[in-house]
């Protein structure tokens, strides 16, 4: 057995804790949140919707991918702990799983190295991400009256995120065709710092959520300000309250990997990598629970008869001639499934 093995086997029993840690809790976390997944799924299909097929194909699409993640998850865990457990590095396996584990194992030691191909996550996240991302730029697109000039610089953000995630995927690709060193003193690690374009991987899509968070609160605050009657404003107001919980947490989630990753890249070397797997997971999940639980409340509201109140104005033709004001009776339909 090489040094190489050896010195990596040991690092394994050093901190067992470490290496383990973040893939049982990655198990957990995606088991409750597919859990939540086929919940919120299962209400959106006994709904009477009227929905287009690109809808039911984004539908199927990341719901499909979200538990062909999760079955991954549950598999690879099931390999290392079960059928391979205590072998914690020998030199032929050559499954992703397995290779993930020796570059988490050999960063510890000798600096960089591999610890940038841990990116399998990263693709399952794009692959639900990017697809509810330009869900919610159509969303935007209706609710800001069509306006192209404010929705380009968005699909072009979402267009460099996809473009980003295949570029550093080729990269890793790469990386992992490397042959590993025998020998320990045959690698000669390059200094750890922060590689920018996996941040721009990470904080592009990050940014896209904020912006489309920011674009869908402002956007019905303003048009709650304008109404004066309480039936309508508590309307209003559990829309918002439906924005808010759908955007938040993916956002919030993304926001976070980008800080991690930045902050412990120099202060923690080969650490940040065991647990970037877990949040980019989780995020994957979090895009999906996003997109149903809009789905399945904007149902709710377009199935509901339309709001009707009164508001007393003055017709702007008949101002200069000193008329009486006139009452008015508005009917209020909220959009269709198709524009929101």
């Amino acid at each position: 057995m090489s040094r190489f093995v050896q010195l990596s086997a040991r690092v394994a029993q050093q901190s067992l804790g470490e290496v383990r840690a973040p893939g049982v809790v990655g198990l957990f976390v995606q088991g409750i949140q597919t859990g939540l997944v086929v919940s919120q799924w299962a209400q959106w299909l006994n709904l009477e919707r009227r929905e287009s097929t690109s809808m039911i194909a984004l539908v199927v699409f990341v719901t499909v991918i979200g538990l062909l993640e999760t079955g991954i998850c549950f598999a690879s865990a099931w390999r290392i702990y079960v059928l391979d457990f205590g072998q914690f590095i020998y030199p032929h396996w050559t499954d992703s799983v397995h290779v993930v584990l020796v570059c988490e194992l050999s960063v510890a030691h000798w600096g960089r190295g591999f610890s940038d191909c841990v990116l399998g996550p990263g693709q399952q996240s794009t692959l639900t991400g990017a697809p509810i991302q330009a869900f919610f730029i159509w969303r935007c697109y209706h609710i800001l009256k069509k306006r192209i000039y404010v929705i380009i610089p968005l699909v072009l953000a979402l267009i460099t995120s996809v473009v980003l995630t295949v570029w550093v995927t080729l990269y890793i690709f790469r990386i992992l065709s490397i042959p590993k060193p025998a020998r320990p003193e045959d690698y000669h690690p390059t200094a750890t710092s922060i590689w920018w374009p996996f941040v721009a991987c990470l904080a592009v899509p990050a940014a896209l959520d904020v912006v489309i968070t920011s674009i869908l609160l402002y956007s019905l605050t303003t048009f709650l300000r304008r109404i004066h009657t309480e039936q309508l404003r508590g309307r209003i107001m559990r829309f918002l309250i439906v924005v808010w919980q759908a955007a938040i947490p993916p956002g919030l989630c993304a926001v976070a990997l980008v800080i991690k990753y930045m902050v412990f890249t120099e202060t923690h070397p080969g650490q940040q990598q065991k647990w970037y797997g877990t949040i980019q997971a989780m995020l994957g999940k979090l895009y999906i629970l996003s997109l149903f639980y809009t789905l399945n409340n904007r149902m709710d509201f377009t199935h509901r008869p339309p709001v009707t109140y009164a508001s007393t104005v003055d017709p702007p033709s008949l101002e200069s001639a000193g008329s009486p004001t006139q009452r008015r009776v508005y009917s209020v339909h909220f959009p269709d499934t198709e524009e929101c």
